[in-house]
Parts: structure tokens; C-alpha cells; sequence
């Protein structure tokens, strides 16, 4: 059975970009898209009865064969294999993130949704629909920032992943969702974990140069060993021999940087990743997991989509995917 996708639109430009980049998972995943609108109905009396004398729409009398014809010309953007199993659906609500969530529930395998533009970001995905989706959601979900608008008009292709690791049982969450969803072989991984740098310690010289002796005694030693870093590229190298061995492609990567955000952003870059891969905890929500801010910044400034899963605490990461 085919992977089902479920793409929600607000009739805004942005849609453009979750159904391309939703077209390219489904490449990937054996994907069926589910296009849904949810129109938001008056949530009081008094703002329904406002609504029967034109002061605020009523979400019955919207135009719904705009909206369908919308739909038609978002289908025609998509490749054939793609339009053949797309399909669609306009519902009304009162909340449209739960709403989504419940249409979701044991029936989506992926959500790929797209953030606003810049200015509006904050809003529009942190504390809004979006974020509500990416916390609540039992599938993951595939952010589409404003930074993709060069995709604009283009059959993209999603190919090699960064995934920002720190350790933890949480950091890998995404790395397995995202394996249980593509078959090995037709990803790249690339794990990066960023260590703060050391201003006095934490460095220490080869055994060769000199027993017991402290870097910071031969200031500015080239071959001064960063002691945080050798440790995670020999954790992140033993996660990629796992994955290896159950045939994906992984590469590693240690970064010193007291700047998380700012050095994915730049191996965002200078790697020419197709996506990003990173996990929340569920219970406090994207701007309270990976470090407060790290998130909210790569989804303002990322230029490919972000692959999100919300990730409950004391649940164990499944073994057969890449972390």
C-alpha cells in the first residue's frame, strides 16, 4: 500500500511550495498525496449569527468550486505518477490544527505543510497551526520554509540529508522515522553534531607529542585534540557503521561552533544538503526542544525543508534505521 501523504493548504501562494516538495517525498516513499482545506467556522454563536448578515463570511458560503479549481491547478504541477494518486478534500472546523491532527490520525503517514514569509514566521509557525501539527502529531511532518522559494516552478528532488545530532535518545527520533519511511540506499545521510568550543582545557596533545601534556600549555599546537569533539565523531562514526550495515549511505561531521543554528545553516549550505532532519519533544513543542531557539531558527532560515518528528520522552529509537 502506498505511503499516504496529507498536504494542507490555506488557499495562500505557499502551497505551491508544499506540493512540490510533497510531489518529491512521494517520489520517494511510494507516496499517495491527500490534499485537505480546512475552512474555520464561527467558534460562537454570536460570531455564526455575525456571519448570517455577511459582518464575517460564513465558511458555507465560500467559494468552493474556486477552491476545487485550485486544486486542479496544483495537480497539474505534479509529476504523473504523482497526479495519478493524488486526491483532495474541502471540510469545515472550528479548529483547523486539530482538525488536521484528527484527519491525520492513523491515516497519514507524512504531513508536508508550508511556513509563511519572513516577518510573519514567529506567527505562523511557532505557536500557531503548524506548531500545534508538529507537537501533536503522531506521523512526522515536513516544514517547507519561505527560503524555498527558488524552487519555484522546478522539479526538486530530495537526495542527501542532514541530520544535527547532540547525543541523545531524542536527537536520533528523526533519523529513525525517516528510515522507516525510505527504502536504504536512496538517501544520504550526513550526521553533524556541533560541540561548543573550549576557551581553557578541553584539548589535550597525542601520546606521541608528549604524555600528560595539556594543550593549553603549548598554545596554538596543531595537533591539539578537541577532547568533546574526538568523542562525538567516535559516537557518530560507530552510529554510522550500524547504519551502514543495513545499507544506508552516512557520512559524519563534528563541528566546533557556539552557534547551533548558524553552523547548520552553513552546512545547510556548503554540503548542498535536500532536507534537514530534527526532533522535538513532544510535550513542550518546537521552541522548547533543541535548545530553545535552534529550532525556531533553522525553520526561519532554512532554504529545504525541515523533517520534524515530535518525539515523546522515554520512547526508545527504533533499531533498524540509521541512528
Amino acid at each position: 500500500m502506498p505511503n499516504v501523504i496529507l498536504v494542507p493548504l490555506d488557499g495562500s501562494d505557499k502551497d505551491v511550495r508544499a506540493a512540490l516538495f510533497a510531489d518529491a517525498f512521494a517520489g520517494l516513499v511510494n507516496g499517495r498525496l491527500h490534499f485537505i482545506r480546512v475552512l474555520e467556522t464561527p467558534a460562537t454563536m454570536i460570531s455564526a449569527g455575525l456571519a448570517l448578515i455577511d459582518a464575517v463570511p460564513a465558511s458555507s458560503a465560500r467559494d468552493r468550486d474556486g477552491i476545487e479549481r485550485g486544486f486542479r491547478v496544483m495537480e497539474e504541477q505534479l509529476s504523473d505518477a504523482t497526479r495519478r494518486n493524488a486526491s483532495w478534500e474541502i471540510v469545515e472546523a472550528v479548529d483547523v490544527a486539530l482538525e488536521l491532527l484528527r484527519r491525520a490520525e492513523g491515516a497519514a503517514d507524512l504531513i508536508v505543510m508550508a511556513s509563511r514569509g519572513p516577518g510573519t514566521l514567529e506567527r505562523a509557525f511557532f505557536g500557531s497551526v503548524a506548531d500545534a501539527v508538529v507537537r501533536k502529531a503522531t506521523s512526522p511532518v515536513v516544514i517547507v520554509p519561505p527560503g524555498t522559494h527558488y524552487t519555484a516552478g522546478q522539479r526538486v528532488t530530495i537526495g542527501k540529508v542532514l541530520a544535527p545530532m547532540d547525543g541523545s535518545e531524542v536527537s536520533r527520533a528523526a533519523l529513525d522515522a525517516l528510515a522507516k519511511l525510505v527504502p536504504p540506499g536512496l538517501l544520504e545521510y550526513l550526521l553533524l553534531q556541533i560541540v561548543p568550543p573550549e576557551r581553557t582545557g578541553g584539548y589535550h596533545l597525542p601520546d606521541s607529542v608528549g604524555l600528560g601534556v595539556a594543550a593549553s600549555e603549548v598554545p596554538g599546537h596543531s595537533d591539539a585534540v578537541h577532547v568533546k569533539a574526538d568523542l562525538a565523531r567516535t559516537r557518530l562514526l560507530e552510529i554510522a557503521q550500524r547504519s551502514q550495515a543495513h545499507g544506508h549511505r552516512v557520512q559524519v561531521r563534528v563541528i566546533d561552533s557556539g552557534d547551533p543554528a548558524s553552523a547548520i545553516i552553513a552546512s545547510m549550505r556548503s554540503e548542498s544538503v535536500d532536507l534537514i532532519a530534527m526532533a522535538t519533544r513532544a510535550a513542550g513543542g518546537v521552541r522548547r526542544a533543541l535548545h530553545g531557539s535552534v529550532a525556531t531558527r533553522v525553520a526561519r532560515e532554512s532554504e529545504v525543508p525541515v523533517f520534524l518528528v515530535a518525539h515523546a520522552a522515554g520512547h526508545a529509537p527504533a533499531s533498524n534505521g540509521p541512528a
